[in-house]
């Protein structure tokens, strides 16, 4: 498929796209986007449905706009700092999750900080405890989860120099990128 192609394709896409997000699309449009995706099999690689699930969790926010905007710096700064550019397609599909769980921690953090300066009762306080303490774990899953899978494609490396054995296990830069090796265990025989 060629510039041109690739264009008209986009163009046909986003039209059908505005055409059938509402309640009731024309099953006619519908099915020629369906239509779409099948003579195009790359096409779903254009839609981002994780940053769409940010930008509505975003949107739902009852915050001013200046929040909402900063929001949205900060989801995309975390896309950045976790290296989503350099990352594998495993690794951006987990970055994405784990951003996201990042986002939803923050806005429930703001949320249960706002309430919990009032005065409320114990049922309404539990609720929020038990909310943020979700929020959080759903997090720190998805960031062990990441590690877990960045970890998995590094070599280790067993030296032996005279009666010291070292292991040595490789770890990365945020990105995918090499960093220095760090020894893990040292024994001597």
């Amino acid at each position: 498929m060629d510039k041109k192609q690739a264009a008209e394709q986009a163009e046909k896409v986003e039209r059908l796209l505005e055409a059938t997000d509402k309640k009731k699309a024309k099953p006619e449009d519908v099915a020629a986007l369906g239509q779409c995706f099948k003579d195009c099999p790359d096409l779903w690689k254009a839609v981002d449905l994780a940053h769409n699930a940010a930008l509505v969790a975003i949107k739902q926010q009852q915050s001013l706009e200046s929040t909402k905007a900063v929001m949205r710096a900060n989801y995309e700064g975390q896309r950045r700092a976790f290296g989503y550019a350099t990352a594998s397609p495993l690794e951006k599909t987990l970055i994405d999750h784990a951003v996201l769980c990042w986002m939803r921690l923050q806005c429930i953090e703001q949320k249960y900080s706002n309430i919990s300066t009032q005065s409320i009762s114990l049922a309404l306080a539990d609720y929020w405890e038990r909310r943020l303490s979700a929020a959080q774990r759903r997090y720190l899953r998805a960031c062990e989860t990441l590690a877990r899978v960045r970890r998995l494609r590094l070599p280790a490396l067993q030296v032996n120099i005279g009666q010291v054995q070292t292991n040595i296990a490789g770890s990365l830069a945020p990105g995918g990128g090499s960093a220095k090796a760090a020894p893990l265990k040292s024994t001597t025989f």
